[in-house]
């Protein structure tokens, strides 16, 4: 009993880890982004219907998370390199004068919607912090990458340029 314990641990620290700094192609019956409204930081609401037709880079983040910061400041300089890619971080702050507070040193220069009670978090089945969703302009999820690292920071640029192509 106590074996078989340690392996089902042990393959969950695995599952774990590798899917903290990995990425992956969403499966078939859940790659369409759904349709969705949040409020800014400014309490006006940002619905998907202004991303019709665009490449979308929907990223979750929080003002705690160090991954996250690195991400957003990676993001913008690609926004940068492709204007007509659209980012959008969905802060999931349960604390939003931690949010706030954060946004108002740190400026970004891509819309900003909050998911305090993660709503849409959870739709989306995210668990890791940064959770990146890579999508074309027909609203098909290409790709979801989890975490931050060099790897998935390399891969950037080509990814960007896969949703904006299809």
């Amino acid at each position: 009993m106590r074996v078989v314990a340690c392996v089902v641990l042990l393959l969950m620290g695995l599952v774990i880890g590798f899917s903290a700094t990995g990425s992956t192609t969403p499966s078939q019956s859940n790659n369409v982004l759904l349709s969705w409204s949040l409020p800014t930081p400014e309490g006006e609401i940002f619905q998907t219907d202004t991303l019709v037709n665009q490449a979308v880079v929907l990223t979750f983040w929080a003002s705690w998370c160090g991954p996250c910061k690195q991400e957003l400041a990676a993001l913008e300089g690609l926004v940068q390199q492709h204007p007509s890619l659209k980012v959008v971080a969905v802060n999931v702050d349960e604390d939003v004068l931690a949010a706030h507070g954060f946004l108002s040193r740190n400026p970004l220069g891509v819309p900003v919607v909050m998911d305090t009670s993660h709503t849409l978090m959870q739709k989306l089945d995210v668990s890791i912090l940064p959770t990146t969703f890579w999508i074309t302009r027909t609203g098909t999820i290409q790709k979801k990458t989890i975490g931050f690292n060099s790897e998935i920071h390399a891969a950037m640029g080509a990814n960007a340029e896969a949703i904006l192509s299809n």
